[in-house]
């Protein structure tokens, strides 16, 4: 009879505890995916994945494009991809059979990150991916660890390393962007703009935005301190400087969560952080007693697999960080040389993973933008009178409060911020293809907003680029005010 691994779990272990909570985040981003998904990329949606699916399927590999809905290009399909993840979020949330679940998380995620297109590109759907691609290995580990095993112990430390190595390249390549990217960031003036031109500004977000310029300043240069000074003590062997770095980083996050609406990055970035406070080993907490030789056996091909999988991605990253950060400018001409030579031969491996982003580059705020613009879309029935339609989350009128959102990401409302950024319309991407929606009055794309102008369809729609500002005066019960306006897209039609 074969005598199955007993685990000893008193769920002291901090990944035990970052696993959960990946979990949530999981079920969280599925979840408000799920809820989008027709109006976002459905058959009636702005950018129709089934159909772009259907002429994939034909010709193209899941290794080269790694999206189930590939097998399956329709709106089931893509309700079926959010309905599994959800399922495989669950099961890992309470620890049953915690690699499929894990597996099964990080596959529908990739899944649709590529359905997704433009509505799933942002960096912490690509975190949540890598963060989830490295906790299969993870989950394994807190099942079969054996503290009598010498490649066990040895996967112990290249999880750890791993996780110390993603923190590092997350927040050390976000303080090197903004050096690099340079305007407000290098005269220190950035926070001074950001609480008011973020996408969708938090419930203290004004009160963060009021506080006195000496702060806003010092806050500046406190950012450079922790995404470029703290993440090196990360890579030093002191456990003590390694809590700290690790507490003072998930300050920063806490700080985020407060300051504004940016979907799960900063609740999964805390939670990618959380084993960082405890480098000690975890045998005493997980150990499993291993009496029967065939579960020996199969713990060390798993170990032995875990190993070569994290020194690849090790390897990996390395390039990746060295490339981002620019880092062959600190070294002498000679070293920097055996790195490119080191590099290059990674890249080779980064790009048969690259499909499946296991290992990523990260730089979150490189340029702080200094204005907030924003759409307004209105329709009409007769060119002459015009009227707003209303999106649930970005910013519609002067008077409009401020919410909490995240962690739930509006996408739409998000891309609309990103398109006001551009400031002029273009015939490219996915506006073109909201704009047309509108006229047809496809209701899975209207469900996406609070309300529309008319029960019908409109005949014309047109643009409004609008600036706003906070509003400093105490005379008035707004919030926003209105700096300038002007057409952004001419009243259009369907031929």
């Amino acid at each position: 009879m074969i005598s199955y691994p007993k685990l000893m779990q008193s769920k002291n272990s901090t990944l035990w505890y970052s696993m959960r909570g990946l979990a949530a985040v999981y079920l969280i981003a599925f979840c408000s995916f799920w809820v989008q998904i027709d109006g976002l990329i459905g058959s009636n949606g702005i950018l129709p994945a089934p159909t772009q699916f259907s002429r994939l399927a034909a010709n193209t590999s899941y290794f080269e494009f790694p999206s189930l809905l590939l097998f399956i290009p329709s709106d089931l399909g893509l309700h079926i991809l959010c309905a599994l993840g959800c399922v495989s979020a669950i099961f890992l949330a309470l620890d049953l059979l915690s690699p499929i679940a894990a597996i099964g998380a990080w596959a529908m995620y990739l899944s649709l990150i590529y359905a997704g297109q433009v509505f799933m590109g942002f960096q912490w759907d690509v975190l949540l991916v890598e963060y989830g691609f490295l906790s299969i290995w993870i989950c394994l580990w807190l099942i079969y660890s054996n503290n009598k095993s010498l490649l066990s112990k040895i996967c112990e430390k290249l999880i750890y390393l791993s996780i110390i190595i993603l923190v590092f390249k997350l927040m050390f390549s976000s303080g090197i962007v903004k050096i690099l990217g340079g305007g407000s960031w290098l005269d220190l003036t950035a926070l001074k703009y950001h609480f008011f031109t973020q996408p969708i500004p938090g419930p203290f977000s004004i009160r963060f935005h009021q506080l006195p310029d000496s702060v806003l300043t010092f806050a500046c240069a406190l950012t450079f301190y922790l995404e470029l000074l703290v993440p090196l003590a990360l890579l030093i062997p002191s456990k003590s400087l390694r809590h700290m770095a690790a507490i003072q980083l998930i300050g920063l996050q806490v700080l985020f969560i407060l300051s504004g609406n940016f979907a799960f990055f900063n609740i999964l970035s805390i939670i990618i952080m959380i084993p960082l406070l405890s480098l000690t080993s975890s045998n005493d907490n997980y150990c499993c007693t291993q009496k029967n030789y065939l579960i020996k056996g199969l713990s060390k091909i798993l170990f032995l697999i875990t190993f070569v999988i994290l020194i690849v991605l090790s390897l990996i990253n390395l390039s990746i960080v060295w490339n981002t950060c620019k880092l062959e400018n600190l070294l002498p001409r000679s070293l920097s040389q055996k790195m490119n030579r080191l590099i290059e031969f990674n890249l080779h491996y980064h790009k048969f993973s690259r499909p499946f982003l296991i290992a990523n580059s990260y730089g979150l705020f490189a340029r702080m933008t200094i204005q907030r613009p924003e759409i307004q879309i209105q329709a009409s029935l007769d060119g002459k009178v015009w009227k707003n339609y209303q999106f649930k989350y970005k910013l519609n009128s002067v008077n409009q409060r401020l919410r909490q959102v995240a962690p739930h990401q509006p996408r739409l409302d998000w891309q609309m911020w990103f398109a006001a950024l551009r400031g002029n319309f273009t015939n490219r991407g996915w506006l073109p293809n909201f704009i047309l929606r509108l006229l047809q009055g496809k209701k899975s794309v209207t469900k996406l907003l609070e309300s529309t102008p008319y029960k019908q369809k409109p005949k014309f729609i047109r643009a409004i680029l609008i600036l706003y500002e906070f509003e400093n005066s105490s005379s008035t019960q707004n919030i926003w005010k209105i700096v300038d306006k002007k057409l952004f897209l001419k009243p259009v039609e369907i031929k």
